[in-house]
């Protein structure tokens, strides 16, 4: 009787140690969905005709053009006013074309609607191109 007892409580603290690790994870999971999206961060590395370079660190949404209420003001003759815009939604990075009379060019295809922008993608404005530095984007 006694190894049948022993038996029976070896058997319950089994079952109560599935039930807290079954606890736990679900309690880690539920919290982890509570969590914000991680916004991306990015770079634009910039280079202009002439060969100057800047970078952009990108943490918002932006526009590009040569007016300088841009966000990111580039002097070319071949961009227009307000060119293009980079926005951030579900996690990603967009491009779209702000009605520019030259086009937005993402990796030599120009843009006729808003694109995902990836690590390493090349963006061309008239002569200007913008390189994409995506840190630890998933």
């Amino acid at each position: 009787m006694t190894e049948t007892w022993l038996a029976l409580a070896n058997y319950g603290f089994l079952a109560l140690l599935y039930a807290f690790l079954f606890w736990a994870v679900r309690v880690v999971a539920l919290e982890a969905k509570r969590l914000p999206p991680r916004k991306p961060e990015a770079r634009l590395l910039v280079e202009s005709e002439t060969g100057e370079r800047r970078t952009f660190s990108l943490s918002k949404a932006v526009t590009m053009g040569r007016l300088p209420d841009n966000d990111i003001v580039i002097e070319d003759s071949a961009i227009s006013a307000r060119h293009s815009g980079i926005t951030q939604r579900r996690g990603h990075w967009w491009l779209e074309d702000l009605g520019s009379s030259n086009g937005t060019w993402l990796n030599e295809t120009r843009l006729v609607e808003r694109l995902r922008l990836d690590d390493g993608d090349c963006i061309r404005l008239g002569r200007t191109t913008i390189t994409v530095d995506l840190e630890d984007e998933e």
